[in-house]
């Protein structure tokens, strides 16, 4: 919740138009209050800033706040890095097809990606170890 703002950026997606995002702010957001399982919770109320048009009462979805973004940049799956210590590593063929170890620097991640600021360049084809199993 600390990261949650009014006029914060939302994007909301319905069951009924599982293709199309919709675009929202944070418009309201309660005080805190306890549930009956002793959780706390806050009401947040958001607005579609988008087209809202073909959208009726009572329809449900999901709702993400969005709380830090990035655009335009380079990213690899988050199972392609390794991490040893403080340093992290993808690993790359080189020109002979031995399997090395790079170095990069890595920015922000959603949990399925991370983005790369240092170390690869638009086109680099990193590999991603997996275990097969019976």
């Amino acid at each position: 919740m600390t990261d949650i703002e009014l006029g914060g950026p939302v994007n909301i997606s319905l069951t009924a138009y599982p293709d199309d995002i919709y675009q929202a702010e944070v418009t309201e957001i309660s005080d805190a209050y306890y549930d009956s399982s002793s959780n706390v919770v806050y009401d947040v109320t958001v607005t579609i800033t988008s087209d809202a048009s073909g959208l009726f009462q009572g329809m449900t979805g999901d709702v993400t706040f969005v709380t830090k973004e990035s655009e335009e940049v380079l990213y690899v799956s988050n199972r392609a890095i390794t991490r040893s210590g403080t340093k992290s590593y993808v690993k790359m063929r080189d020109s002979n097809g031995n399997v090395t170890q790079v170095e990069v620097t890595t920015g922000f991640s959603d949990g399925v990606y991370v983005e790369i600021i240092d170390g690869l360049s638009e086109g680099d084809v990193v590999l991603i170890e997996s275990v097969v199993s019976d």
